[in-house]
């Protein structure tokens, strides 16, 4: 879809007058010409392209303009830019901006004009969208398939929201009000009244160090191939179901049967008799694990997690997936927490940078960013890391290895690389060609897993060694016991 433009601009006239209020724009634009301190509340978020009249779409440009600049933006100023020819009916440039001044009122009216116009440019765009759906629906490109046409639609609704929502809320706050809300909650928590925000990850050591999986934390969880991701991704998920944190799992990769095996392996789990994912998956149980499989659904039953398994998803898909999920556990008083994206690689990008993968990563990781902000969740981003580190004697990554794009780095609050010894211990050519002490190392490590936290914006980079059974997809801070 294209950018949001006014149906006339499609070929396509308009049956019903467009919603405009030009009084607001006229209004909004007095205030600021009399006294600049009006474009500091609204100015920064509100672009010329949200005006309807081409003529208050120029003032406003370069009235920002000089604004941004240290400079006045007064009648005087502007017209040295906008001439003063005929605006039709002997209305000049210099006496309509006189006239503008002239009939401004207070300054303190500003962001409720503001807002007035920005939410007439979205209603706008929301027709303009609406228009062309309409148009595609009808007469689709040859060999457009529906699922593209949904797409773009998906997309423009998208855009549409992401820019209204932009400026229509209140972002500005005394440094010293932001300050006394944070006293006022750090008191409610010592008290008692309040937890802290971050939802556990179900191992202390990592929960102490990011203080949880916190609302508008984007976390990247990376690693090689067979290194854990996938494992620690389900045990994520479980934890935060757990704590009665609405939880979504996007398994791309692994399909929602598979994650449902896991998950089912990790709550039936015995260390006498452990019931892999993979026995499940192919039916390969008894009476007993049968048993305890009904067992584990019970206690699955009781967790707010969900699975979305949409194949190749594209950012607006995702985003409306979540915000629909998000409202059906509303209503059901359940407040979703966390969602787990896995992986990378299955979700779509925009065609902005179609071919320039740096570019599409860096789009993907600051849209979820921006996700987990609005909504107040943590987005956790499985991601690979690069294949460097199998040339290395030390195979452990860094932050550094992160494939593809330094965005990732960026955006992210929280980086936790996975590392499993054993993996490489059993290829390695002395454990291949019967090494007794390479087997003997490869026996000591295979139920060690290392969560790296190479990255942490509230705490400490370090490495968690910890417990895990692959076979049963489980991770945790020790052994397991029984149910």
């Amino acid at each position: 879809m294209n950018a949001m433009v006014p149906p006339t601009e499609f070929g396509q006239p308009p049956t019903r007058p467009l919603p405009t209020n030009v009084e607001a724009e006229q209004a909004l634009i007095g205030a600021v010409l009399v006294n600049n301190a009006a474009w500091h509340a609204v100015g920064p978020g509100l672009a010329a392209d949200h005006f309807v009249e081409e003529i208050h779409r120029r003032i406003w440009d370069v009235a920002s303009t000089l604004i941004r600049e240290g400079r006045v933006a007064s009648p005087l100023t502007l017209k040295t830019y906008l001439g003063d020819h005929d605006l039709g009916a002997g209305m000049t440039v210099p006496r309509y901006l006189a006239r503008l001044a002239a009939d401004a009122t207070t300054i303190v009216n500003a962001p409720d004009y503001a807002r007035m116009v920005t939410e007439l440019h979205a209603r706008r765009a929301l027709i303009a969208v609406a228009a062309e759906i309409d148009a595609q629906a009808y007469d689709p490109p040859a060999g457009t398939p529906v699922e593209r046409l949904i797409e773009g639609a998906e997309g423009a609704l998208m855009e549409v929201r992401t820019r209204a929502l932009a400026h229509s809320a209140t972002t500005r706050i005394d440094a010293v009000t932001a300050a006394d809300e944070l006293l006022a909650k750090v008191d409610r928590i010592r008290a008692g009244e309040a937890v802290p925000l971050g939802v556990t990850t179900g191992i202390p050591g990592i929960d102490q160090d990011t203080k949880g999986m916190r609302p508008g934390d984007l976390w990247v969880l990376a690693g090689r191939a067979s290194m854990g991701k996938t494992i620690m991704a389900i045990a994520l998920a479980r934890a935060a179901a757990r704590s009665g944190a609405g939880t979504i799992l996007f398994p791309f990769e692994i399909g929602k049967e598979q994650a449902a095996a896991r998950v089912l392996s990790d709550l039936a789990y015995s260390p006498r008799a452990p019931l892999g994912y993979g026995r499940i998956l192919a039916g390969e149980v008894d009476e007993e694990d049968r048993w305890r499989l009904d067992e584990a659904r019970a206690r699955l039953a009781a967790m707010p997690l969900v699975f979305d398994a949409a194949d190749g998803a594209t950012l607006a898909t995702i985003s409306a997936r979540v915000r629909s999920e998000r409202e059906r556990m509303a209503r059901q008083g359940v407040k979703l927490g966390v969602v787990v994206l896995d992986y990378l690689n299955f979700i779509k990008a925009s065609d902005r940078y179609q071919g320039q993968r740096h570019n599409e990563i860096g789009e993907i990781s600051i849209a979820l960013k921006r996700l987990a902000t609005s909504l107040g969740i943590c987005v956790v981003l499985l991601a690979q890391v690069n294949r460097q580190t199998e040339q290395r004697d030390d195979k452990r990554p860094g932050i550094a290895d992160l494939k593809d794009s330094g965005s990732l780095e960026q955006d992210a609050d929280v980086v936790l690389l996975m590392y499993r010894d054993s993996y490489y211990i059993e290829r390695s050519s002395a454990y291949q060609n019967g090494d007794v002490e390479a087997h003997i190392r490869a026996n000591d490590a295979r139920n060690e897993i290392d969560a790296i936290v190479a990255k942490c914006r509230l705490g400490a980079t370090r490495s968690h060694k910890l417990w895990c059974d692959v076979s049963c997809s489980i991770i945790a801070a020790q052994a397991r016991g029984g149910l």
